[in-house]
């Protein structure tokens, strides 16, 4: 898990955000213990997919009136 979290925040470097990485490293290793737990990829990649959903489509829409 302490692998798979790792490879997963390496990925994320590239936002040069210690706070960033530290709150990818945490997600990483959630999802790790999902799959760890469920025995399959899908309840992560959902949830994943969700959280990403979240902060590139929906967070921006409801913000967007808020910056105008």
């Amino acid at each position: 898990m302490l692998y798979v979290t790792a490879l997963f925040t390496s990925m994320h470097i590239g936002y040069l955000s210690l706070l960033d990485l530290w709150f990818v490293a945490g997600v990483g290793f959630l999802l790790a213990w999902v799959r760890w737990r469920t025995g399959s990829v899908l309840g992560a990649s959902l949830v994943h997919a969700c959280v990403n959903l979240s902060l590139f489509l929906f967070v921006p829409l409801w913000l967007a009136p808020l910056l105008t």
